[in-house]
C-alpha cells in the first residue's frame, strides 16, 4: 500500500511527513529521512490522481507544525524539507498541481521565524544560515513569496 494512503486511512500525518515508525524512509547518503523519496514515491503518484489529496497535505504539513512528537529544529526542518521537494519538483514540471501551498506561506513563515528567534537566542547564527539557504532555495523554485 502507498505510504500516504496509509497515513491518511489511519490518521497518522504526522508521522508520515516526520518519517517516524513505518513511515521511515532511509537516505542512504545520509541516513535521514528521505523526504524527496516520500513525495516521489507516495504523495506525487495519487496527488496526480486526486486532488483532494492536496487538501491531506496541507493537514499533514499543518500537523507538523503543531506536534509535540518532535522538536522545534525539527519540525522547523521537515517543513523546509518538504517545501523545498514540492516547489522543486513542481518548478520542474514533475508535479501536476497547483501552487496549493502558497495559502499557507505566512503559517509557515511564522515556525520559521519562530526558529530563526530561538536559534538567536542560543547565538547560533550557523543554524540560521542554515534556514536562510534553505528558504532561498525555496524562493529559487517558486515558494514563500
Amino acid at each position: 500500500m502507498n505510504l500516504f494512503q496509509k497515513a491518511i486511512l489511519e490518521n497518522r500525518l504526522t508521522e508520515f511527513g516526520l518519517g517516524l515508525n513505518d513511515f521511515f524512509i532511509p537516505d542512504r547518503e545520509y541516513g535521514d529521512h528521505w523526504v524527496l523519496a516520500a513525495w516521489q514515491q507516495h504523495i506525487i503518484p495519487i496527488l496526480e490522481e486526486d486532488k483532494n489529496i492536496e487538501a491531506k497535505i496541507l493537514d499533514m504539513l499543518s500537523s507538523i507544525l503543531n506536534t509535540k512528537l518532535a522538536t522545534e529544529e525539527i519540525k522547523t526542518n521537515m517543513l523546509l524539507y518538504h517545501l523545498h521537494v514540492f516547489y522543486y519538483e513542481l518548478k520542474n514540471g514533475k508535479l501536476n498541481s497547483s501552487d496549493f501551498l502558497s495559502s499557507q506561506t505566512e503559517k509557515f513563515m511564522i515556525q520559521i521565524e519562530h526558529m530563526r528567534q530561538l536559534n538567536s537566542e542560543e547565538n547560533n547564527l550557523e543554524k540560521n544560515q542554515k534556514i536562510d539557504f534553505a528558504i532561498n532555495l525555496i524562493k529559487q523554485n517558486g515558494g514563500l513569496r
